[in-house]
């Protein structure tokens, strides 16, 4: 037996011996390759039925031990993507790799990976152990050891006891169970899902979504999800990647596809978007950030309005020609930055750090919070990635109509003045208060006037819809937090909304 140790982390034992030499050169080099164990790398590849292109030069890297989602509407590509990295389906061009092999022409039963389908698959005419055993018998594993490893899955998915048993007499939630363990048992690098929630109904999927991110924990390997339910995405992925019409749009966390998307399709694709149609006036520098909870209520500005703070604050802050954006957590008040916002730390994390250049990348997990990136984004070994070092701009936006409204957004897409721009602001950003006086114009950046038009119950929060000067009406969300009177406002009542200039996007087109 070979015992290979690893800087950092527990011995890694090899289950060979030296007089067996073409068995320890394999786990060798297969310790060699843990850097890329669950990897997966498509170089420009594009798949065409006909005269349909499936999939258009798609590029993309997902590492190992991510739960990836690939999410889009129907037909924008993403299951025909899944059948390429499994090897149902061949591309037409463009390079695949798995753990670092090219697999541009393995057949699926040579790769390492398995695949979960919307309809599970399962073989009606054996019981749930036989189904769950049925890769372990093709590779002739002797039945008490098969016996065994059954057992113990059967325990990962919970179902106990459930091994004599017909698919049949399973519910929905328990098929999937089973199929997930068929799938798992055969130990992949890497599990494909192809919508495999998407037959059971709200309750049950919500369940499932929580016992299949935590199983994917447990067990550790790759995980690459295909949904066209944004919430499914969000609720469980590392990394998202948006499809349409067999085009990547945008890879990124949850975080930055929700709060950072780069086209108008992506804003509204995932969660709900106000759009404002307008013209880019000018670009702004990089505004100074003004922590986020006790911030002064005597503030002012002599040229634009401070964003709308929220709960008690001191009352010293001031600020002269442009809204703040607003950091996160109980930081120190005098901390500054000279071009770019402070990073945002999650977790038990110095509040002195500070940022002249760019934010820190966010880091989740059990990871040192000094780290920082000065030329690119970390490598993402396992699980989520960091987000790369960006410095914000912000630019005024001039909406068409009579009189002219100004808006005040943060920069997400290379325009220039005087191009045609459009402006997302997500409905729960918004604040929704009492008039504060004055009109929609020019020297209201971050506010509108408006009147009620309706008032929706939506449990969690309350929704309303506000017609402003801006020909289309405005969507605001308000958490419901059980206080006071069931709706806030009622229809008619004449509102302001307002906004941190951080939180309104300003997109190409």
């Amino acid at each position: 037996m070979i015992r290979l140790t690893t800087v950092g982390e527990e011995p890694l034992v090899l289950n060979c011996c030296e007089s067996e030499p073409e068995t320890f050169s394999k786990a060798l080099r297969e310790y060699e390759n843990m850097e890329t164990l669950g990897q997966i790398t498509l170089t420009s590849v594009t798949k065409q039925f006909g005269d349909t292109r499936a999939v258009d030069n798609v590029s993309l890297q997902i590492e190992g031990g991510e739960f990836f989602s690939l999410l889009g509407p129907s037909g924008c590509g993403k299951t025909t993507t899944l059948r390429i990295i499994g090897g149902f389906v061949y591309p037409t061009s463009g390079e695949v790799f798995i753990n670092g092999e090219p697999m541009q022409q393995t057949p699926p039963y040579r790769r390492p990976v398995n695949t979960v389908f919307q309809n599970y698959a399962l073989f009606p005419h054996k019981t749930v152990a036989q189904n769950i055993a049925f890769g372990l018998q093709m590779k002739k594993m002797p039945k008490a050891k098969t016996a065994a490893e059954v057992e113990r899955f059967l325990a990962l998915i919970r179902l106990p006891g459930y091994g004599a048993r017909k698919p049949s007499e399973l519910s929905g939630g328990e098929k999937q169970r089973v199929a997930l363990a068929r799938a798992l048992i055969n130990q992949p690098t890497i599990l494909l899902l192809d919508e495999p929630l998407a037959a059971l109904d709200l309750q049950l999927r919500k369940q499932m979504q929580l016992e299949l991110k935590t199983l994917q924990r447990q067990v550790g390997i790759t995980f690459v999800y295909v949904t066209h339910d944004q919430g499914e995405a969000l609720a469980l992925s590392d990394r998202i990647a948006v499809m349409r019409d067999g085009k990547l749009l945008q890879v990124g966390t949850p975080a930055e596809i929700y709060d950072a998307p780069r086209n108008r399709f992506v804003a509204n694709f995932i969660g709900t978007s106000n759009f404002f149609q307008g013209t880019l006036s000018r670009l702004e520098t990089p505004l100074t950030p003004v922590a986020r909870g006790p911030v002064p209520r005597d503030a002012t500005a002599t040229t634009a309005p401070h964003p709308v703070a929220r709960g008690p604050v001191p009352r010293d802050a001031t600020a002269t020609t442009a809204p703040h954006p607003v950091a996160r957590g109980p930081v120190p008040r005098d901390a500054t930055a000279t071009t770019a916002p402070q990073p945002v730390a999650r977790g038990p994390v110095p509040r002195d750090a500070t940022a002249t250049t760019a934010p820190h990348p966010v880091a989740r997990g059990p990871v040192p919070r000094d780290a920082t990136s000065k030329t690119a984004s970390h490598p993402v070994a396992r699980g989520p990635v960091p987000r790369e070092a960006t410095t914000t701009k912000f630019a005024t936006v001039e909406l068409a109509t009579e009189p002219p409204i100004k808006i005040v957004g943060r920069l997400n897409s290379n325009v220039q003045d005087g191009e045609s721009v459009t402006v997302a602001i997500r409905p729960e950003r918004i604040e929704l208060t009492s008039p504060v006086g004055g009109t929609s114009g020019p020297d209201t950046l971050s506010c509108l006037n408006g009147i009620i038009q309706d008032e929706s119950y939506l449990g969690t929060t309350l929704q309303y819809t506000v017609q402003t000067d801006y020909p289309t009406p405005i969507i605001v969300h308000q958490q419901n937090t059980g206080a006071g009177e069931t709706y806030r406002f009622r229809r008619g009542d004449k509102v302001s909304l307002t906004w941190r200039a951080e939180n309104a996007i300003v997109l190409s087109g």
